[in-house]
This record gives C-alpha cells, sequence and structure tokens, in this order.
C-alpha cells in the first residue's frame, strides 16, 4: 500500500510525508528555502542501512504520475517543464559542460547539495517497467553527522537549474487531495492486475 500524508512543519511549509511498505520518506521545504528528501527512521540510527529503497507503482498513481513528469523532464533536460515559468517550459539545457552530472545510465543521481560531491548523500531515481525505484546512500563524511538526507539547494545548486524540477514536483504533490484521494483508471487497472497475480498463486 502506498499512501501520502502531509503536515505543516516549524516554519510554516508543507511537508509530504510518502508510506510504502518498505517504510516512509519525506518531501520538504525548509526555513533556509531549500527541499529536502528524507528517510523516515524507525528504532537506532544505527541500524539504519547504508542505503535504503522504496519502490513507487501506480498503486498510487497521482504520486507514480509525478515522478514520471519529474524523471522524463531530466531525461530531457528540460528542466522548467510541468512548472509555472511558461515562457521556458520548452527551454531545453545543454549542460555538456557541468561535471556534476545529473542523468547516469538511465537514472536521475542527485548529490546532496550539504556535502562535497564526492561525500555527500545520494538520491537515484529509476524506472522499471509499472515501477519508480527511490534510493537513499548515506553520505560518507563522518566529521559531520552520517545522514540519508538530501538538499536540493535553491541557490547555488550543483545541478542548477534542476532543482526547479523537483520544486515543480514538490508543488504538484501540494495539490494532492489528502483527505479524500481520487482513484485514477490507471491505479485501479494497476490493483486490478495485481489481484488477477496473487489469485493465480
Amino acid at each position: 500500500m502506498i499512501t501520502m500524508k502531509k503536515r505543516i512543519n516549524a516554519n510554516g511549509y508543507d511537508v509530504i510525508t510518502i508510506y510504502t511498505d518498505d517504510g516512509s520518506f519525506s518531501i520538504s521545504f525548509q526555513g533556509n528555502l531549500d527541499l529536502y528528501w528524507s528517510i523516515n527512521y524507525t528504532g537506532k540510527y544505527k541500524d539504519v542501512p547504508e542505503e535504503k529503497t522504496f519502490i513507487i507503482t501506480k498503486e498510487n498513481y497521482y504520486l507514480y504520475s509525478s515522478l514520471e513528469q519529474l524523471y522524463k523532464a531530466i531525461k530531457e533536460k528540460r528542466p522548467y517543464s510541468n512548472g509555472p515559468f511558461d515562457d521556458l517550459k520548452s527551454k531545453k539545457i545543454n549542460d555538456k559542460y557541468n561535471p556534476y552530472k545529473l542523468w547516469n545510465n538511465n537514472k536521475i543521481e542527485w548529490h546532496s547539495d550539504d556535502f562535497s560531491y564526492d561525500e555527500a548523500s545520494i538520491l537515484t531515481i529509476s524506472k522499471e517497467k509499472e515501477s519508480f525505484i527511490i534510493e537513499f546512500k548515506r553520505s560518507t563524511n563522518k566529521t559531520f553527522l552520517l545522514t540519508h538526507s538530501v538538499r536540493f539547494r535553491n541557490s547555488g545548486s550543483y545541478y542548477d537549474p534542476y532543482n526547479v524540477t523537483f520544486m515543480n514536483m514538490y508543488n504538484r504533490l501540494k495539490q494532492y487531495d489528502f483527505d479524500y484521494p481520487q482513484v485514477h483508471m490507471e491505479e485501479y487497472l494497476y490493483n486490478q492486475k495485481k489481484k488477477k497475480v496473487k489469485k493465480r498463486k
């Protein structure tokens, strides 16, 4: 089961928490005006694995389609698509001179803007048929607190202007009807397919 909940943080901004069978993670905007993706720990921190994976399927189609829009925008190098900047939506970015490649082997790979590139926590997003694989990898700099949290700076990011792409996704998720979520046809068909597979077993 994949569900989403929304709450307001201490700075008055929305925090979107995504619950899956593998645990939960949150997407939040903070008082420093930057975006964060973070896993939610349970138990002792020392027991949290270095890498944590979540699988997002069409079971929650709103979330799935939001990830699909993000994935496509980055793949096609159109960071402003699906956002409010109408005059820039179709603009394609030439980032061949940026040494920090966001698109690697059909994966999105974002190194947190909180650390040096090689020591940062990493968020990867890949696609497999009808699912997205989201993986958090812990930072390696032991001078600071080791963390899986990934920061998206809205000023001075390694990947500027793709921080806008992630902000567009966050803003879209905020529009989800958390109290009375609508079941999309794709979501219904996916769940029916799952039921048929279970019956065969």
